[in-house]
């Protein structure tokens, strides 16, 4: 069963957390932040008293997460690169390459190496889409000659000059 505080976590102080895990200090996280070193403390209380944990051992000289505190610090530590991962795919998401690659190939071609080199294009550019003509070889070739294609893979009973 989800509690009130459980599903109504706040994601700045969890933020806030995180920061305070991260550099092992209030103070240091209130700088990190541009925040005063009272609100952040405050911020960690309050997060401490909906949680209904201790999240951090402290005094004047010492500094340590509890077991809980180093669990919940690891899980926000996979929430916030999760998002920063996520800011970076939109921030690339302009620069994407998209559109189709149209090539042709004669049947039953087997080649392991064309294979892994689709594979890997499309795992670098997933909004690129490929469209496959088949035809014989004598046609690839005549096709690429007369500048009607630019892609072929065919078999060839001797090189062309």
């Amino acid at each position: 069963m989800i509690t009130q505080s459980q599903s109504d976590l706040n994601w700045n102080l969890l933020r806030m957390f995180y920061m305070i895990a991260k550099e092992q200090s209030i103070t240091k996280a209130a700088r990190q932040l541009g925040l005063s070193q009272p609100s952040v403390s405050n911020a960690l209380q309050k997060l401490e008293a909906q949680l209904d944990c201790q999240l951090v051992f402290r005094d004047s000289r010492h500094f340590e997460l509890t077991t809980r505190g180093d669990k919940i610090f690891q899980e926000c530590r996979d929430i916030f690169h999760s998002a920063e991962r996520i800011n970076l795919l939109v921030r690339n998401a302009e620069e994407e390459e998209r559109g189709q690659v149209r090539y042709q190939i004669i049947s039953n071609l087997v080649s392991p190496m064309l294979d892994e080199l689709l594979r890997l294009y499309h795992q670098r550019y997933p909004s690129v889409a490929f469209q496959s003509e088949v035809q014989n070889s004598q046609s690839i070739v005549r096709s690429i000659q007369q500048g009607r294609g630019t892609i072929g893979f065919c078999l060839l009973a001797k090189p062309l000059v």
